[in-house]
């Protein structure tokens, strides 16, 4: 899913942009790469559909956010709660006038983008919401600022101009977003990106963008990340199942006793974080973010499972650690939870690793032992019941 908007080459840059926190700007091979990310259909489509309102929905204009109801109109229903609808006669307007158009998580309401998001979650093992810009003017919607969370740019439509900053604020997390400070006077990176442009910029590097005159999308992607303060907040309450760190500190110990304690503490952690390692905090949080699960309905909704030739398969949890094989069963985790299965579903696990839909053929073709469409959805009753699988392009049904 990622290589048909990714290659293998951008990918491994970004990658490495992200290992060594430096800026990167890709220049498209083809203009229309993104354009499946967010048609602008699914603009319209979404704005008709959903009733947005701030925060998820804004419009912005040099820095200023405009009050949602000079474009939303707040309606009531006969059993009397209101409900939201972006009416286009006010928008319109605005957009003409140069603010700029925000969907904020507009990842959850279009599926491409859902799926894409997904598997780059699964790549960075963070969790990750896509916002959506349109501008169609030359104002800023932002002044210059810098971001607690690191930035993948996809340029969908149009063109865009961006100004990047140095970081004179080094590694900044979300408590420090009160921090007032000024960009340097010039950017160590200025261009104009064109359609189907990546850029990655690192938290804490300052930056704004400007349309160019004509209607331009991008989408921002901001990626969540792990620091030794996150590792150590982590430590702390592992460290709570020791009665050592669980006791009172005297509040009357002469300094000799405070000094003694001190040593007992430092050597009880080094020997907690040889179990406590960073490699389990990496682990665990790899496993703990949030998924984006597929739902198998109606067949989920029954005891039985019931399959066609048309139903296809795949893998619905975000991460799998510790699979380990032996004759008798099959055990991994993930979702924070321990699972075991006979060893006859290894072949099906591992042919699932890949990410990607097989149909009902394919996966009995790679059972040991075939099996009709009834036993199949016996043997997968318990792993989509589980969410571990899910049933998709049911349209049979």
């Amino acid at each position: 899913m990622i290589d048909n908007f990714i290659d293998n080459n951008s990918l491994n840059l970004i990658k490495e942009a992200h290992k060594k926190k430096h800026f990167l700007h890709i220049p498209s091979r083809k203009d229309d790469t993104f354009k499946d990310l967010m048609p602008w259909k699914e603009i319209n489509r979404i704005l008709r559909q959903h009733r947005l309102r701030y925060p998820r929905l804004r419009l912005c204009m040099d820095d200023k956010t405009i009050k949602e109801d000079e474009f939303i109109d707040m309606l009531q229903s006969r059993k009397g709660p209101i409900y939201t609808r972006v009416t286009e006669e006010k928008l319109y307007p605005y957009l003409q006038n140069g603010a700029t158009l925000i969907i904020n998580g507009i990842d959850e309401l279009y599926e491409e983008l859902d799926f894409f998001i997904g598997n780059l979650e699964r790549l960075f093992k963070s969790n990750i919401q896509a916002n959506c810009y349109m501008s169609w003017g030359t104002t800023k919607c932002f002044n210059t600022h810098w971001d607690f969370h690191d930035v993948l740019v996809f340029q969908v439509y149009g063109r865009k101009k961006w100004s990047v900053f140095e970081d004179n604020i080094r590694s900044p997390l979300f408590k420090d977003h009160h921090i007032e400070g000024k960009p340097p006077q010039k950017p160590f990176w200025e261009s104009i990106i064109k359609e189907s442009d990546i850029l990655f910029i690192p938290r804490g590097f300052w930056h704004h963008a400007v349309a160019l005159n004509e209607p331009s999308l991008h989408l921002t992607l901001g990626v969540d990340f792990h620091t030794g303060v996150d590792y150590v907040s982590w430590l702390g309450e592992k460290l709570a199942l020791y009665e050592e760190f669980r006791k009172d500190i005297p509040l009357f110990a002469e300094q000799g006793e405070i000094d003694l304690l001190q040593e007992e503490f430092k050597n009880k952690l080094v020997t907690a974080m040889e179990t406590l390692s960073l490699e389990t905090y990496l682990k665990s949080q790899a496993s703990e973010f949030s998924h984006r699960g597929r739902f198998s309905l109606p067949q989920a909704g029954s005891s039985s499972i019931k399959l066609s030739f048309k139903s296809k398969l795949i893998l619905n949890v975000p991460h799998i650690s510790d699979y380990k094989v032996t004759k008798e069963k099959v055990s991994f985790f993930t979702k924070q939870k321990k699972y075991e299965f006979s060893f006859t579903y290894d072949p099906l696990f591992k042919l699932l690793f890949d990410y990607k839909l097989h149909g009902v053929s394919e996966v009995i073709s790679c059972l040991e032992k075939k099996i009709d469409l009834d036993n199949l959805g016996k043997l997968l009753n318990p792993l989509v019941t589980n969410g571990l699988v899910a049933l998709v392009n049911l349209n049979d049904y």
